[in-house]
């Protein structure tokens, strides 16, 4: 059966959507689970519906409830702030008590610490000052309540350098500050880094353990050890060094770093500007063993658009846990991409559907892991992306992986659980252009992702 839609009209549509469920009912065989894209619900947001969607700020991230992309808006009126704070669970939004803040304070960036107590949501609130600009007011939430902490616990307005670890002495905040690294003891920092050569340096913190014990690592700027200037170092909890004894380029901006283990043991693993044995810096993705970099995957051929400024992350999509990349680029290694791609430790893949808005500006990204219920989900923000072939959502899409039910589009708790409401559901999604709809994967939205959908809802749920 072929469905011809470009002739129907919506009313027309949603006829032959419930006749045809009748006809394609029957008991439930499980349908072969494939990832699939579908959006982030940003115009359910009820102050998002007379702003335009860059006066949004989102962050995805952890806090004492779980994994979420949580989103801030400020509305600059007279009197008191109007700022709202949002969690996103991967399937509904959920509004972010203000107990415990000032009336006259805004949302500022948002970022997950832990001090050793558990990882917390901590913001960086913004006080407008009459005649003298702007008062920077740091707060962490606990139980549900935001707490201030002291003004100098947040270093400037930039989301980094500020990073959690255990060096030994039990997990602490590391921050950066000019010229030095600092470590917090609960309520002041202590200087434990080094002299930068250049002077003020905004750095990429990262904690890794290369098999004898945790490690501060530290991407960026022109760290100086002993007269010798390199931009990647090491803190061990007592001294500073070179990896490997050799200074080692490797520009990588935050969130574009994390820690794999394959199988061969953990690898420190980060996508950026890595300096090649040949000579000269290439935009690649790189994994370091605790001594030297080792390049796994770049574009090819290079381009002055190519970037994998992007973020990356860890995520099981079914077939177990792989590193997924972003940013913009075609291909990896030869193998045509769009904008993010799978490597599980042994070779490179396309994920389906791609991000059709390649991310270039890595200081505006980020990707955060959660399990929902419509499957285990990564969600990725950025300005304007979308996923899986011309679907568009305001900066952040869901990558939905197995188990999955995907023709349990409404997530209707009752039984059956796919009914008629479900295509009703797709029709909804369909004509928004959300990524879910495009069910075949390629490169539009058509009658062949009505019958994808058929196909899936006849085969039914395991």
């Amino acid at each position: 059966m072929t469905l011809r839609l470009h002739s129907l009209s919506q009313r027309a549509v949603r006829t032959v959507a419930i006749a045809t469920l009748g006809f394609l009912w029957a008991p439930a065989r499980g349908q072969t689970c494939q990832p699939y894209w579908t959006a982030v619900p940003t115009w359910e947001l009820p102050e998002f519906s007379d702003a335009n969607e860059h006066h949004f700020q989102f962050f995805a991230g952890l806090s004492e409830d779980g994994p979420g992309l949580y989103t801030t808006r400020n509305v600059l009126n007279a009197g008191p702030a109007h700022t709202y704070i949002r969690r996103f669970d991967g399937e509904r939004w959920h509004l972010v008590s203000r107990e415990g803040l000032p009336e006259d304070i805004f949302f500022g960036p948002l970022k997950s610490l832990d001090d050793g107590n558990g990882t917390l949501l901590y913001m960086l609130g913004v006080r407008v000052v009459p005649g003298e600009g702007q008062e920077l007011l740091p707060f962490k939430q606990v139980n549900g309540r935001w707490q201030p902490m002291p003004k100098w616990f947040w270093i400037g307005q930039n989301l980094e350098p500020l990073t959690s670890g255990d060096l030994g002495r039990g997990t602490r905040i590391y921050a950066q500050m000019h010229s030095y690294i600092l470590e917090w003891q609960g309520s002041f920092y202590n200087t434990v880094g080094i002299q930068t050569a250049g002077g003020s340096t905004l750095a990429h913190l990262i904690f890794f353990n290369p098999g004898n014990r945790p490690r501060l690592y530290m991407f960026g700027g022109g760290w100086n050890i002993g007269g010798v200037i390199g931009s990647f170092v090491e803190y061990d909890g007592f001294t500073w060094q070179f990896p490997g004894g050799t200074p080692q380029a490797a520009g990588v901006h935050r969130n574009c770093s994390t820690v794999f283990d394959w199988g061969q043991g953990p690898r420190l693993v980060a996508s950026g500007q890595f300096q090649m044995s040949s000579g000269g810096t290439y935009a690649s993705l790189g994994v370091f063993d605790g001594t030297t970099w080792t390049t796994v995957g770049r574009p090819i051929p290079i381009s002055p658009q190519t970037t994998l400024n992007g973020p990356v992350c860890v995520f099981n999509d079914g077939r177990g846990p792989a590193v997924f990349m972003t940013g913009s680029f075609p291909d990896i290694n030869g193998i045509p991409t769009k904008n993010i791609a799978r490597w599980d430790g042994h070779g490179w893949e396309a994920v389906p559907g791609g991000l059709n808005y390649g991310i270039s500006h890595a200081q505006e990204n980020s990707m955060v892991v959660m399990n929902t219920r419509r499957g285990p989900t990564m969600i990725v923000v950025g300005r304007g992306i979308g996923g899986a072939a011309g679907g568009y959502s305001p900066r952040a899409v869901q990558y939905i992986g197995c188990p999955n039910c995907y023709a349990d589009c409404d997530l209707n708790p009752g039984s059956p659980k796919l009914t008629a409401n479900d295509f009703l559901c797709f029709l909804s999604k369909f004509t928004r252009k959300d990524p879910y709809a495009n069910c075949d994967l390629n490169a539009s939205f058509d009658a062949a992702d009505f019958q994808c959908f058929l196909n899936k809802f006849a085969a039914g749920c395991s």
